[in-house]
């Protein structure tokens, strides 16, 4: 999607790669090795590479490394029913597992 948006063909990458490595990192995180990796080619006045883009991914550290803790404590809230996940997978998920069904009401 991030390669689309800057007018690059997906077919001149490693998508099969750079979606393992970029395995934890948001879509913002995403883009920002994209346009990273940009600079970089551009720099050098070159089209930007695979191996570029993967470079920017070893440079940043994503959230869900750095902010672990605190998105484990965001989940265990969300498990205790106090929130519900923006996803709807683990929303439908969380519903299943910790939603108590109504009653019927009357007869």
């Amino acid at each position: 999607m991030h390669l689309r948006k800057r007018r690059r063909l997906p077919g001149g990458f490693d998508i099969a790669t750079l979606a393992a490595r970029s395995e934890g990192y948001v879509g913002a995180e995403i883009e920002q090795t994209i346009v990273d990796a940009m600079y970089v080619g551009f720099h050098q006045d070159r089209e930007f590479t695979t191996d570029d883009i993967l470079a920017a991914l070893a440079r940043q550290v994503p959230l869900s490394v750095s902010q672990r803790e605190t998105i484990g404590a965001l989940r265990a809230w969300m498990r205790e029913g106090r929130a519900q996940s923006a996803s709807f997978d683990e929303a439908v998920e969380a519903e299943r597992q910790f939603v108590v069904p109504l009653e019927p009401l009357g007869p």
